[in-house]
């Protein structure tokens, strides 16, 4: 305990007492990396630990660890407004992947025997240009810290303002917000989006498709649509997540 007076009421003094303080930041967005685990606290994740997991649309759902193979660098989600149905097995590290930017000898082989699994991580960005390379990070990136984003409000008001006028819009096309999708968005769409490597990493402008904040399982996400190529591509992102989503403005670089 922390004692802040006497009981005479003269002034305890310590470090902390005489420290200056410093005033609280309300802060209104998240960065990814803040929340997401690292590789050793999914590397210690036992079943029943519960933890904000991304889906293959980008929703981040609450989720419960159902069964774990930390031999096999996997374990098997269950998402907990969701279905049995949609329970997954993830793998949450591949052998050839040694950092975030440098594959071992053993990539290749280790693709072809996960692909031959049916696992959606595989790496083979080498082998096929085309393909969408995934890293270390990228893999961690799908867990958060629980509550960190399926339990988060909307705190962005130039976002939070946007959604409101769609909620009573619906109707609306038009582009008024950016997104810089994740790496798991291009991965998804690998096969269906072409030259990819000229729109990653960089801010694209979208409108939003749907908004569902009463219901649990959306966890304050929005979907949104982004046309590449004439295509629309639609995908999840939660509003306060500065490194995905802001509103389009004048002045922003594209």
């Amino acid at each position: 305990q922390v004692m802040f007076a006497r009981e005479d009421a003269t002034k305890w003094r310590s470090e902390f007492n005489d420290r200056d303080r410093q005033k609280c930041k309300l802060v209104d967005a998240f960065d990814l990396s803040e929340v997401c685990l690292t590789l050793a606290q999914i590397e210690a994740l036992s079943v029943g630990d519960v933890v904000d997991f991304r889906d293959h649309y980008g929703l981040f759902c609450a989720a419960t660890i159902i069964e774990t193979d930390h031999s096999s660098n996997r374990v098997k989600i269950h998402y907990n407004h969701w279905g049995t149905t949609y329970d997954e097995w993830y793998t949450y590290k591949l052998a050839g992947i040694v950092d975030d930017d440098v594959p071992n000898q053993e990539h290749n082989a280790n693709n072809d025997r996960m692909a031959a699994a049916g696992n959606d991580a595989v790496n083979d960005g080498e082998t096929h240009p085309d393909r969408v390379r995934l890293t270390q990070k990228d893999l961690c990136s799908r867990f958060a810290r629980f509550g960190s984003i399926t339990k988060r409000s909307i705190k962005r008001k130039d976002l939070k303002d946007r959604i409101e006028h769609f909620h009573n819009n619906a109707t609306s096309e038009a582009f008024d917000i950016q997104i810089k999708p994740s790496k798991f968005f291009w991965k998804k769409n690998e096969n269906y989006i072409s030259n990819k490597a000229q729109y990653m990493g960089i801010w694209l402008n979208a409108r939003f498709r749907s908004y569902k904040g009463s219901a649990p399982k959306y966890s304050q996400h929005i979907k949104v649509a982004v046309i590449i190529h004439g295509e629309q591509y639609d995908y999840w992102m939660h509003p306060d997540s500065a490194q995905e989503i802001r509103p389009l403005c004048v002045g922003n670089d594209s």
